[in-house]
């Protein structure tokens, strides 16, 4: 079976492609990556990706996928996904720098918490293969973590926002 890359992006992918176009929004000047951020990137850049995926060790049911029971390790119905959010900042003024990084991390979480229109599509969010079902079951943020640096005279601020994920399989 080849993999056709146009097809339905599937979890976490499909959750990364609905921040992808909202958090754009949160300024005009901003650019969007849908990978790790690099220090080449613009300043105001957006990364958005997935880190880390974890079955949840309790939720293996036998057969619990097309009934009966199947040969082999069964899927795990429950399944947590980690999404990485990166704001990089860059300029020659230290504490423009920080204002504005601070105001983009604010909006960030403001659009995550407060955005009617991601709640809605994250609402609905599911991948069908087969028979199977994933659904988006619950989302929220983890933490934030927050670095700075000096580079060649130019302020470098950069913060890791991580989100978690979880679907149940059914």
């Amino acid at each position: 079976m080849a993999i056709d890359p146009t097809e339905e992006a599937v979890f976490p992918n499909n959750f990364v492609e609905c921040l992808a176009i909202v958090l754009p929004g949160i300024d005009e000047e901003c650019t969007l990556q849908k990978r790790p951020l690099r220090g080449t990137d613009p300043n105001y850049s957006l990364g958005v990706f997935a880190t880390l995926w974890t079955p949840n060790e309790d939720s293996y049911e036998i057969g619990n996928l097309g009934g009966g029971i199947q040969p082999g390790p069964n899927e795990p119905t429950l399944s947590t996904y980690q999404i990485g959010i990166q704001v990089l900042v860059k300029d020659s003024d230290a504490s423009r720098a920080l204002a504005v990084s601070s105001l983009l991390n604010r909006r960030v979480r403001s659009v995550l918490y407060r955005n009617t229109d991601l709640r809605l599509a994250l609402a609905g969010l599911y991948t069908t293969e087969g028979s199977v079902t994933e659904r988006l079951t619950r989302w929220g943020i983890r933490s934030q973590r927050y670095m700075s640096n000096d580079i060649e005279g130019t302020f470098v601020f950069i913060s890791v926002l991580d989100m978690f994920i979880e679907t149940e399989v059914g």
